[in-house]
């Protein structure tokens, strides 16, 4: 693999979202030996605070966090993920 084999995947807690969350998975196993989701979250949309699950993706040791959310909510996640000390 490239080096990105511990994936820690967020997604929108609703229909929608697990059907993404599903499909993501699929193409993991199918596309990328050794790849390994090491965690998951539900968040809810427009979800204001996202700590907590960054500090379980940090917690899983993941190489990789997968977003599978609406653009703002990318934003919000992404802006808080240094205050955990990710990069």
């Amino acid at each position: 693999g490239l080096g990105h084999n511990r994936w820690f995947i967020v997604y929108e807690d609703s229909k929608a979202g697990a059907a993404r969350y599903q499909r993501a998975l699929k193409a993991l196993r199918k596309g990328q030996l050794g790849a390994e989701v090491v965690g998951t979250a539900a968040v809810m949309q427009e979800q204001p605070v996202y700590l907590e699950e960054l500090e379980e993706a940090r917690d899983a040791d993941a190489d990789v966090i997968l977003l599978l959310l609406e653009a703002q909510d990318q934003i919000a996640f992404l802006s808080q993920q240094e205050s955990v000390g990710l990069d």
